[in-house]
């Protein structure tokens, strides 16, 4: 099974290979023929930090997928919740396009959800009611286990609950 991270920004030098191989050993037990592989969109911004920014992403997030799903791969996870171009891509081809804000609220089964950034924002959170919190970026790896074990509550990590969702989603199809 190959799923592919795709980042929406076109910055060639991004390098998350200790947060896939993290995921691979994740899901490895699942999934002992999982390959994960990263990509980047090929025009478009550096960062995406604009409602500007998000919506320059989305075409080349529905080109790229395009390109990923013929080159194939078995499901695409865009690595942003803000999720530029994902119903697009969605249902511009054939293979599952995930995204992580998504994901995070399928797994959350109608369980309102509170995206925080960091510990003091949990903090607030639980103390405002807030009965499952997620974190609002999916830069942020580490961070659920950390709040987890120092807050002692259920903290969504989105890329780890996206990819579960995609390969959940590849093996309904197969």
């Amino acid at each position: 099974m190959k799923l592919i991270l795709l980042t929406p920004n076109a910055d060639p030098t991004i390098d998350l290979g200790q947060e896939l191989a993290a995921y691979v050993s994740m899901l490895l037990p699942q999934v002992p023929d999982i390959e994960i592989g990263h990509a980047v969109i090929d025009r478009g911004p550096l960062r995406l930090e604009t409602d500007d920014d998000v919506l320059a992403a989305a075409p080349e997030i529905v080109r790229k997928a395009g390109s990923l799903a013929r080159k194939g791969a078995d499901a695409v996870i865009i690595d942003c919740m803000s999720e530029p171009g994902l119903t697009e891509a969605q249902r511009s081809v054939r293979i599952p396009v995930i995204g992580p804000r998504s994901a995070v609220l399928a797994a959350a089964g109608g369980v309102p959800v509170t995206f925080v950034r960091d510990e003091a924002a949990a903090r607030q959170a639980l103390a405002e009611g807030a009965r499952l919190l997620s974190l609002s970026s999916t830069g942020l790896t580490g961070l659920a286990a950390l709040l987890q074990a120092t807050l002692g509550v259920r903290v969504l990590d989105p890329l780890p609950v996206a990819f579960r969702e995609a390969v959940r989603r590849v093996r309904i199809r197969l």
